[in-house]
């Protein structure tokens, strides 16, 4: 797995083989590493659902797509759309998690424009909370775990007609380019 850097970077690795008589061969590889100040590729067509409606109202960052809740175990809804007493035919404006994720709504955020960095540097300065309330179209919202950004979403439509069977989030997001989403990402010290 290549580290990521702030700046752009030269990565020399080294391989080593030694075969069972002892003999030992070495290879080296030069790989670029770009800036993790890059543009951040874009999820979309995500839907999340009214929890009543019986179709996938959670999304799972483990497998970066839909599902329902009521058919996965509880640590694939990383986001969903929980249930709210008196509210049987109107589509909760809140989403919460059932993996310790935090939310933080920042509608000033440049979402076309998210990069790693900025990403990160938003949500680390971010008032954080285990749900995010009051969810409206066009809202930006940024997600992490364990103090670390994971991605950063944006409403595309919220549809709530008559009935719950087509209440819906359609939403986009960008997703940080972290393998294990809860690695650091290495910065330069100019030291070897």
């Amino acid at each position: 797995r290549l580290p990521i850097y702030f700046e752009d970077q030269s990565v020399e690795f080294t391989f080593y083989a030694t075969d069972g008589l002892g003999n030992r061969q070495d290879m080296s590889v030069s790989i670029s590493v770009r800036s993790a100040d890059q543009s951040i590729e874009e999820l979309s067509g995500i839907t999340l659902y009214s929890p009543l409606s019986g179709r996938s109202d959670a999304f799972s960052f483990e497998l970066l797509q839909s599902v329902n809740s009521q058919n996965v175990d509880a640590s694939l809804c990383d986001i969903y759309v929980p249930l709210v007493d008196g509210e049987s035919g109107v589509l909760p404006r809140l989403w919460a998690s059932s993996t310790d994720l935090r939310f933080s709504k920042v509608n000033n955020f440049a979402y076309s424009k998210a990069t790693y960095k900025s990403v990160v540097t938003v949500y680390e300065n971010a008032v954080i909370s285990p749900m995010v309330e009051d969810l409206s179209n066009e809202d930006i919202i940024i997600v992490g775990r364990n103090g670390r950004a994971i991605a950063v979403i944006r409403i595309a439509n919220i549809y709530d007609g008559e009935g719950v069977s087509e209440d819906r989030y359609d939403i986009n997001m960008k997703v940080l380019p972290k393998g294990d989403m809860g690695d650091d990402p290495v910065e330069d010290t100019g030291e070897e």
